[in-house]
């Protein structure tokens, strides 16, 4: 479970988050939706590390989000900005594998156990005809 609580970012001495308070339960699904400027960008780069908060805690299954290296964050977040294309000729199967990088060894090399889950959840999904 995502736990925030009492989440308070500042940037440039202006507040953008303040006093945010959020749980996520194991597959749900939240859509974070409102204006340009309402802070949803900075809710997620806070939640990815990208961005210190000034106070309040981020939790993932009761532990502190900001405790953990940034090797082993990478494994519990992931996050996909918004692009209108990648840098690059990838293919939509180089593109779901790239999920697997914190996960893969120094050399990025995918194993058989990365190939079956790229499958799989390319079938879950509905792509694997975009291979």
């Amino acid at each position: 479970m995502l736990h925030i609580e009492r989440l308070n970012v500042a940037l440039g001495g202006t507040s953008i988050l303040h006093e945010i308070n959020l749980r996520v339960a194991p597959g749900e699904i939240v859509a974070l939706i409102g204006p340009n400027g309402a802070g949803k960008s900075t809710l997620l780069r806070t939640i990815s590390g990208v961005i210190k908060p000034d106070s309040g805690s981020i939790r993932f299954d009761q532990q502190s989000l900001s405790s953990l290296s940034i090797e082993d964050r990478a494994r519990i977040v992931a996050v996909v900005p918004q692009a209108r294309q990648l840098g690059g000729a990838f293919s939509v199967r180089q593109t779901v594998l790239m999920g697997r990088t914190p996960h893969m060894n120094w050399l990025g090399n995918a194993g058989p156990e990365d190939d079956a889950l790229i499958k799989a959840l390319m079938a879950r999904t509905e792509i694997a005809h975009l291979a």
